[in-house]
C-alpha cells in the first residue's frame, strides 16, 4: 500500500504591494494538493475579506498574484524564516504554523 499524499501548505509573501489594497509580508495562505490544484486564502488584513479561490495550478497563482516578481509563494516548511520578518497578517503566527502541520503518519507495511 502507498503511504497517503498529504496537501502541501503555503502563504503568498508580498514584498511590494503595487496595488495598495493587500499589504505587504504574508498576505494570503494556500494548500497545493496532490492533483496539482491550488486553494488561496487572503488573510484579510487591510480589507477584511478572507476570500478563498481555487486554481488549476500554482503556477496559475502566481501569474495572477505574483505582481512581477513582487510576490512569493513561501512554503510553510519555511515559515519560521519570514514570521520574524515583516508579517502584519495573523495566519503569520507560529499557533497557525501548528494548526497546518500535518504530524507524522506512519502507514502499516
Amino acid at each position: 500500500m502507498k503511504p497517503p499524499v498529504f496537501p502541501r501548505t503555503w502563504g503568498l509573501y508580498r514584498h511590494e504591494d503595487t496595488s495598495g489594497v493587500s499589504g505587504t509580508g504574508l498576505v494570503a495562505t494556500g494548500a497545493l494538493f496532490p492533483s496539482g490544484k491550488a486553494v488561496l486564502e487572503w488573510c484579510g488584513t487591510t480589507t477584511g475579506i478572507q476570500q478563498i479561490s481555487i486554481y488549476d495550478s500554482l503556477a496559475d497563482v502566481i501569474s495572477i498574484h505574483g505582481h512581477g516578481g513582487r510576490t512569493e509563494v513561501v512554503w510553510f516548511d519555511q515559515l519560521d524564516d519570514i514570521i520574524d520578518a515583516h508579517c502584519s497578517c495573523p495566519c503569520a503566527t507560529r499557533e497557525a504554523e501548528a494548526a497546518f502541520s500535518v504530524p507524522e503518519q506512519r502507514v502499516p507495511s
